[in-house]
């Protein structure tokens, strides 16, 4: 007899429809395979890893991020073959802000 709940809306368990609204307005699309994404970025322990064929969530990432984003060169996006890549990651997080890492799919 273990206690179930019934017609459980795991998004509604998980975010409130403020912050739903907040990325929308940041960037994210109001589809629900979307705010399910949004939560797994948001909610996630480890770091993760975005496939993003239209580049929809890294618009919402670089909006959301925007104020802890550090920039080189005046580019806060870091390409995989980016030969101070471990330099900068490394300055990220001794740093505690945010890296974006593109390009993973071309290696």
């Amino acid at each position: 007899n273990v206690p179930v709940t019934r017609n459980l809306d795991v998004v509604s368990f998980l975010v409130d429809i403020g912050t739903i609204g907040d990325w929308n307005m940041q960037g994210l699309p109001t589809d629900p395979l979307s705010t399910q994404n949004g939560i797994l970025v948001t909610k996630s322990t480890r770091y993760p890893l975005l496939i993003d064929p239209q580049g929809q969530a890294l618009s919402w990432i670089e909006s959301k991020e925007a104020d802890n984003l550090h920039t080189w060169n005046g580019q806060s996006l870091v390409d995989i073959a980016d030969p101070k890549l471990k330099d900068k990651l490394e300055f990220c997080m001794s740093n505690g802000r945010s890296l974006i890492i593109v390009g993973i799919e071309d290696d």
